[in-house]
């Protein structure tokens, strides 16, 4: 609390890093109070996780020792009780012979009641003295327990604060995450690269491509910085650099398709290839007989795939070279909360769930999901192109059964799932005890960004997972298996647990050391089958350089089977990244 009032005194109080470097607050002095309060706020939790432990610890000393003590009174009392009972039977014995040798006859003297009230009064003494003992006990062991977690949660709520205060606020947790790698080494997780993909049967000249990257991309502060950690620990910060798009822009030619699909296997599933400059590039594969792709690679942390949508916009054009209208604002339904005991209960089971997945009940064990650890068989992915899809017939399902785009296109993965495992498992597993899942990534509405702020916030990471059952476990006909499908998302639909997800989410990733978040994801990730993201995209024709764009693929390695999918221009594209060395006859 000193420690803060002096802060909040200070000439540096509610700056950011940049701004005080810039005033020459910063003052890397050891002594000086910025170093005192980072230092304050380091290492908080590994001091809460040992004043957690010892409380445990203490808990069950207290309990073990309580009932040591509660039964050696216990004993005590017991004994106590049998050598009275004795000694009282002796004396009454003794008494009664007395009467007999006085009166010279028997006599009918009972037991003296008196006697039964004493040994009544002592043993509820003792008993009392007990229940006394045991409730002081208990009320100084629960007071300290909520006393050190209030005391832990204070400490996380100032540190939280703490870093609030000095983090960059264009530095979202979840971009920190990404940017310094969400997985542990052991997961041995691809590199986290996004890769959209731009076909064209013509594909434009390099030298108009630079032209127009050089004068849109590097205007968001995304793509001309290199994200760096903060000093002491406070978190990640985006350095400002030069873009020299010679640097981010390569170009080859190949032969055929096989070639361009190969191209694309090599370019989209390694690491960058300089970590030192901002972190996307492009490459222009140019097809001598057949379709030529523009395979642009971003990390992770620079934004999600609404963010890539609305920073491709600015060097697209229609087929008359018009811009493109901004899309429409991306909602979703509002649904208030109105206080009732059912939306509490709804409320509570949410949590736990949320707080429960990544330690949960894991998918049953299949060819896609064995039974090994994340990175077992190292880092190397196959891609397998999903055929087109037209979107009308994926819309005239949907409307026919009245469910949405998404049950339909999840139910016919479902499907497939269930062929497939029924085709290469030698040993099919038992249908009805298939418990196989996919992690859906949900995205959140962000606000619109207006003038210099649309460069500078216009792009991000705003997005939660979603757990969703997958129905391949009974002989399902497909109007059934779709039926199912509609219920279970529109009961996700229906719950708070993705919000509530957000949250944790945010907040965790504030306070939590990143060993812990990384084997959280860990965890989150090797419980499930598989990870399904679905980007609505543009339905009209788009051009780059004039040349007409006739498809668009997105590819994202990931640490489990990734499915992605991306609409355009009335058809679904899509392809399926997986481990080969796991995944048999992947392209089945």
């Amino acid at each position: 609390k000193d420690n803060l009032g002096h802060f909040k005194k200070s000439k540096i109080y509610g700056k950011t890093i940049g701004e005080l470097t810039r005033d020459g607050n910063l003052n890397p002095v050891p002594g000086s109070r910025v170093i005192q309060l980072a230092r304050a706020g380091r290492g908080h939790l590994r001091r809460r996780f040992v004043q957690f432990l010892g409380l445990g610890v203490l808990s069950y000393g207290y309990y073990k020792g309580l009932n040591s003590v509660l039964a050696k009174e216990l004993a005590t009392i017991s004994a106590a009780s049998e050598i009275y009972d004795h000694t009282d039977k002796v004396n009454h014995q003794r008494r009664k012979k007395e009467e007999e040798a006085s009166s010279g006859g028997g006599s009918d003297a009972e037991y003296p009641v008196s006697n039964m009230v004493i040994r009544v009064i002592k043993g509820a003494t003792h008993l009392g003295l007990i229940a006394a003992g045991y409730l002081t006990y208990s009320i100084v062991g629960i007071s300290a327990g909520a006393a050190i977690v209030a005391l832990t949660l204070a400490n996380g709520l100032v540190h939280y604060i703490f870093l609030r205060l000095f983090r960059d606020p264009n530095m979202h947790p979840l971009d920190e995450a990404l940017a310094c790698g969400a997985f542990p080494s052991w997961a041995k997780s691809p590199p986290q690269i996004v890769s959209p993909i731009l076909f064209f049967d013509h594909p434009p000249e390099i030298e108009n491509l630079a032209d127009i990257i050089a004068n849109h991309l590097p205007r968001y502060d995304r793509f001309s910085s290199v994200p760096a950690p903060l000093p002491f620990g406070l978190g990640w910060t985006w350095n400002k650099v030069n873009v020299d798009i010679a640097q981010h822009l390569t170009q080859r030619v190949v032969a055929n398709d096989v070639e361009l699909r190969e191209a694309i296997s090599e370019l989209t599933l390694g690491p960058l290839q300089d970590p030192a400059i901002p972190r996307w590039e492009m490459h222009l594969v140019r097809n001598l007989n057949g379709r030529s792709a523009l395979i642009t690679r971003m990390d992770h942390c620079i934004g999600d795939g609404l963010s890539f949508a609305t920073a491709f916009q600015g060097f697209t054009t229609d087929l008359n070279g018009d811009p493109v209208p901004p899309p429409a604002p991306f909602k979703r339904k509002e649904r208030s909360f109105a206080p009732s005991i059912t939306r509490i209960f709804d409320l509570v089971a949410a949590t736990t769930s949320v707080l429960t997945l990544p330690f949960a009940r894991r998918d049953t064990v299949t060819i896609l999901r064995p039974d090994t650890p994340l990175g077992a068989n190292g880092v190397d992915r196959t891609i397998v192109a999903i055929p087109e899809v037209p979107l009308s017939l994926v819309k005239s399902t949907k409307n026919a059964a009245g469910v949405s785009v998404n049950d339909v296109l999840l139910a016919a993965f479902s499907g497939a799932v269930t062929r497939y495992l029924d085709a290469v498992e030698e040993t099919p597993t038992d249908r009805t005890e298939r418990r196989i899942r996919a992690l859906m990534p949900v995205a959140f509405p962000r606000k619109k960004q207006t003038g210099e702020r649309q460069w500078s916030a216009g792009v991000g990471n705003n997005w939660s997972f979603a757990s969703i059952p997958l129905f391949v476990g009974d002989d399902l006909s497909r109007s059934e298996r779709l039926k199912r499908t509609n219920e279970a998302t529109t009961k996700l639909k229906n719950s708070p647990a993705v919000p509530i997800q957000k949250v944790f989410q945010d907040v965790l990733y504030n306070i939590l050391p990143l060993s812990i978040t990384r084997n959280v994801c860990a965890d989150l990730m090797g419980g499930h089958t598989v990870c399904i993201s679905n980007v609505p995209g543009p339905q009209i024709p788009l051009a780059v350089a004039g040349k007409e764009v006739v498809a668009v693929e997105v590819i994202y390695p990931n640490v489990i089977p990734q499915v992605s999918l991306f609409s355009y221009r009335g058809k679904i594209c899509g392809n399926i990244v997986v481990d080969s060395d796991i995944v048999p006859c992947p392209e089945l």
